[in-house]
């Protein structure tokens, strides 16, 4: 199982605020997790996909969501 990060430990993982954290969430496309209705994960591995391709140019999200098919 992977390890899911909180708010404030995904924000420090992309060295972003947790309030751009938050923008990218609702507008950007950053992958996130719900749990239980309300608490909101992150997966690293899905941040450094998804940053990686914010900083080429690149929409990883068909390739995202190929990964997820296979899992």
């Amino acid at each position: 199982m992977t390890h899911l990060l909180n708010k404030r430990e995904a924000a420090e993982y992309l060295n972003i605020s947790p309030r751009t954290l938050d923008y990218f969430r609702e507008r950007g496309g950053l992958p996130s997790h719900i749990i239980g209705g309300k608490l909101v994960r992150f997966d690293a591995r899905e941040l450094e996909r998804w940053a990686t391709g914010r900083s080429t140019g690149n929409d990883n999200n068909e390739q995202m969501e190929d990964e997820n098919a296979k899992n």
